[in-house]
């Protein structure tokens, strides 16, 4: 008996601009993209599903698109299938629509839903089947999933069927090719290959793969592709596999024991936990810190940006209060202060009381009343 290896790969977004070494970083990408084709070929997986974002444009320069095919040339055993996406859609000044692809690339078009049959192996009892739409431009608004009449694709259960898709799943206003979650249930889909979301994700209805290449810090941690296998009776596996490379790191330090608080001292504590490398870090620095002390950004960065190049530095500290002062207030900010120190006070063995989200409740309280609170604050 046989099985069915595949890789998912989404997002890659070639031909991206970078506002750091930007030539090094898209040859970086491109690396990356060759890694990729060589686990594929290494592997000798079946198939590649590419479901949107493979270029981070819908024009890419000639020479990006000589390479991807390229890439493709090498691994002609495996069928290549491509839901075009919103960054590189598919439409007429496209290269999925004017290029000349090799044999095993079938791209889905973007004016209704279509299927791929694949027979792979004649030891499988189940054939394969692939459904997939592109998107048309760089916005949908009304989910692809859905035809023209509004009816879903009706499946037939006798085949193990994929849907390879770039939308955002479980966000009915999205922009984005909205997927929601009952359609999903009602088609029965054995397996969902979606993009568009840039971090690892998996669901008891679909699968984001990430981003392959990291291109900011809202792509920080691990990055890499989705591998799986569908076995002779249709069973799939999948799970995610990393690709070794380039990483934003986003990291914090608490420098409320510092006695004090200036560049040179604050860079000691940051170089405690971040290593010069390749990485890019951003550093959030925490804690209280007396009333009227700032902390200098611009100069720590300054000072780490020759062994750390791109560091991002961000002040989260919050000034030192003095709580008893203000819970003695006949104000409402007092009442607020009062109740929570009362709480603080009245820990014993039979009452538990977590002491720092009870210090936490104060001090996004104060930045409440004292209107400094921000969406990033949690």
């Amino acid at each position: 008996m046989g099985s069915i290896d595949f890789l998912i790969c989404a997002d890659m977004h070639l031909d991206s601009t970078f506002a750091l070494d930007n030539d090094l970083r898209r040859e970086e990408q491109k690396f990356t993209f060759e890694k990729i084709i060589d686990t594929v070929y290494e592997n000798g997986a079946e198939l590649l599903l590419i479901p949107g974002d493979l270029f981070d444009v819908r024009n890419p320069a000639q020479e990006t698109v000589d390479f991807v095919i390229r890439q493709f040339k090498r691994i002609p055993d495996t069928d290549i299938l491509i839901a075009p996406g919103n960054h590189d859609p598919y439409t007429t000044d496209s290269p999925y629509f004017y290029a000349e692809w090799p044999e095993n690339v079938y791209i889905f078009k973007a004016d209704k839903m279509r299927c791929f049959e694949i027979s792979l192996r004649d030891t499988c009892e189940k054939k394969l089947r692939i459904y997939g739409i592109g998107n048309a431009g760089h916005f949908t608004r009304k989910t692809l999933l859905r035809d023209a009449n509004d009816t879903l694709p009706v499946l037939d259960h006798d085949y193990t069927n994929i849907l390879l898709m770039h939308g955002d799943a479980e966000v009915s206003k999205s922009v984005y090719n909205p997927i929601h979650t009952q359609d999903l249930k009602e088609c029965e889909f054995d397996l969902c290959a979606l993009g568009h979301r840039h971090r690892f994700e998996k669901s008891p209805f679909y699968v984001y793969s990430g981003v392959p290449y990291p291109r900011g810090f809202d792509e920080w941690g691990d990055c890499g592709v989705v591998e799986g296998t569908i076995s002779d009776g249709g069973t799939i596996i999948s799970w995610f596999e990393s690709i070794e490379g380039r990483r934003y790191i986003d990291t914090e330090i608490n420098i409320e024991e510092l006695d004090d608080c200036t560049p040179e001292d604050i860079c000691i504590e940051i170089l405690k936990k971040i290593t010069p490398g390749k990485n890019f870090y951003k550093v959030r620095i925490e804690g209280r810190i007396a009333e009227g002390k700032k902390i200098n950004c611009s100069a720590i960065e300054m000072r780490l940006e020759k062994d750390f190049p791109g560091i991002k530095i961000e002040d989260n500290t919050s000034p030192m209060t003095d709580y008893n002062l203000i819970s003695r207030e006949n104000s409402l900010r007092g009442i607020f202060i009062r109740k929570l120190l009362s709480m603080q006070r009245g820990a014993s063995m039979e009452k538990v009381v977590d002491k720092q989200a009870v210090a936490d409740a104060m001090n996004l309280g104060m930045k409440a009343f004292d209107g400094t609170l921000t969406a990033s604050d949690d």
